[in-house]
């Protein structure tokens, strides 16, 4: 159960990425591509010239050759070659200010690199390499939807600037979005079936999180292979253009707001990228390894505790007790909150045992935020037990579903992985009460690994990519009580039971159910 010690990393010259600029585009477009034999011993293996080990490691994404085409050694490969476009435009049709932007753009990029201009005749293809044509950004998601895209005449967009004015009448106040295809991947050879997304999300802040740029943006297993620096952040966003045509509009900002008049320039291939150092750290310590068992032992600890609460409820009912207390005038809430409240004072002392006890294996972390996650389990674990007990009427069968609903609960937690998943696909799952407490226990035992425990700074801390943190945990258990609660009010008066009579579905719409005193008697 010992930790795993990662040592401390300082990158080195050999770690830096270099890449490519918008001038190294410019030239890679204008190749001429031919068919290479490189085996002599397989007359049909061939790569295409300018594109080593069948373009694996091509950061371009405006040119991609498919040299599984080719039948001869010398062979042109123009036409086994996709080139695509840059598109610039502005967010909306009529964002007037967004529109001068792109002309401003296109221009700059035209005088800067004459080649990209539509007659100069430099690049292998009839179409323009610059397109300004989409004039919004709804056109350019329908545009990328057609079901003739990439087709002729409708050439694919490698990258997309697209920009929007602030809503004053500035024009030097630069707001863009650069738009990359998520599942991009620049070699024909590696496509495969279901695409993965080979760029990071840019909706998730990394820094809570990532412990190096190696290891925060793996790619899943049945994606593409791009390229050496395919699992790091900066590299897929390398290989994608984001990065170069960051730096492209960088520099044109630099122009247009007249930096470079004054002297300020930055060289072409100047710009590298490198990760920060890493201090030491531990992974997978002993909590780590009995994350899978904690909750098991905690639902177990739960499951009798739960049937008490059910059968103890629907027993009411089904002796008729409920009825009884009825006719002596007390109302349905009073029932309810009585067995709320005699329940929660007894897991209210349950609690500060539990967070006393658990004191001791999360040495840690805080008693009073212990306190509170227990506590807050506890609540949720009794409104889900009033919902089940307002279902049925006898204390058996009530007690048989109730636990084994219970049961889904705990097999919801263990099937999935709360430190990738989705969040909210984790928040939905946590709308039963055992799996939020269960990804709960796992994020304390990380913290506890990490040497820290949860307290009032690591509350919300998570050093996991889907970003769920001890509060998320806590968060979703207090949504529970409410939700839980709530739909246990509603089906302790809407379902028909054995005795008495329910109200209509749409009694919370009723004046009198509010105000019953408001209602005046009538004669019969």
């Amino acid at each position: 159960f010992s930790a795993t010690v990662v040592e401390p990393k300082f990158p080195s010259s050999s770690d830096t990425i270099i890449p490519f600029s918008f001038q190294d585009y410019v030239t890679t477009l204008q190749a001429q591509r031919i068919c290479i034999n490189t085996d002599p011993k397989d007359l049909d293996y061939f790569e295409i010239s300018g594109l080593r080990d069948k373009g694996y490691n091509w950061p371009v994404p405006f040119v991609k050759c498919d040299s599984r085409r080719c039948k001869a050694d010398g062979e042109s490969a123009l036409v086994y070659c996709e080139y695509n476009q840059l598109s610039l435009s502005p967010s909306s049709s009529d964002d007037i200010i967004a529109g001068e932007m792109v002309d401003r753009f296109a221009q700059y990029i035209h005088t800067r690199y004459p080649q990209t201009s539509d007659d100069s005749g430099a690049f292998p293809f009839t179409y323009d390499f610059i397109r300004t044509d989409i004039k919004s950004n709804t056109a350019l998601d329908d545009y990328v939807t057609r079901k003739d895209y990439g087709e002729s005449g409708v050439p694919k967009i490698g990258v997309a600037v697209v920009f929007s004015s602030t809503g004053g009448e500035s024009t030097k106040r630069y707001n863009y979005a650069i738009r990359v295809n998520s599942t991009n991947f620049n070699t024909p050879e590696e496509e495969l079936e279901p695409a993965g997304a080979t760029t990071p999300p840019t909706d998730q802040q990394f820094k809570s999180y990532a412990k190096n740029d190696n290891e925060a943006c793996q790619l899943p297993d049945y994606g593409p292979s791009l390229g050496p620096y395919e699992n790091s952040c900066t590299g897929q966003y390398m290989y994608n253009g984001a990065i170069t045509i960051q730096r492209l509009v960088n520099d044109w900002i630099m122009h247009d707001t007249g930096a470079n008049e004054k002297g300020y320039s930055v060289a072409e291939n100047a710009v590298r990228f490198v990760s920060f150092p890493t201090r030491q750290y531990k992974k997978d310590g002993f909590y780590a390894q009995i994350a899978p068992f904690a909750p098991l032992l905690v639902f177990l600890g739960l499951i009798f505790p739960v049937s008490v609460i059910i059968r103890s409820i629907t027993q009411e009912k089904e002796l008729r007790q409920q009825e009884l207390m009825k006719m002596m005038s007390i109302s349905q809430s009073a029932i309810g909150w009585s067995w709320f409240i005699s329940f929660f004072l007894f897991y209210f002392f349950s609690a500060i045992c539990t967070a006393a006890a658990s004191s001791g294996l999360y040495s840690n972390s805080t008693f009073g935020f212990l306190f509170i996650f227990w506590e807050l389990s506890f609540v949720a674990t009794i409104t889900y037990a009033f919902v089940i007990a307002a279902c049925f009427s006898k204390a058996t069968r009530a007690t048989l579903v109730g636990l084994l609903g219970f049961f889904i609960g705990f097999i919801l937690a263990v099937s999935l992985d709360y430190t990738t998943m989705d969040k909210g696909l984790i928040n939905f799952v946590s709308l039963h009460p055992v799996a939020a407490f269960s990804f709960g226990l796992q994020a304390i035992g990380d913290l506890e690994d990490f040497g820290v425990g949860v307290n009032k700074n690591t509350f919300r801390y998570s050093d996991h990519p889907s970003g769920y943190a001890v509060s998320d945990s806590v968060k979703m258990l207090v949504v529970d009580s409410i939700v839980w609660g709530i739909l246990a009010w509603y089906l302790n008066r809407v379902v028909r039971g054995d005795y008495g009579q329910p109200l209509p579905l749409y009694f919370p719409f009723q004046v009198k159910y509010w105000c019953p005193r408001r209602i005046k008697s009538r004669p019969v």
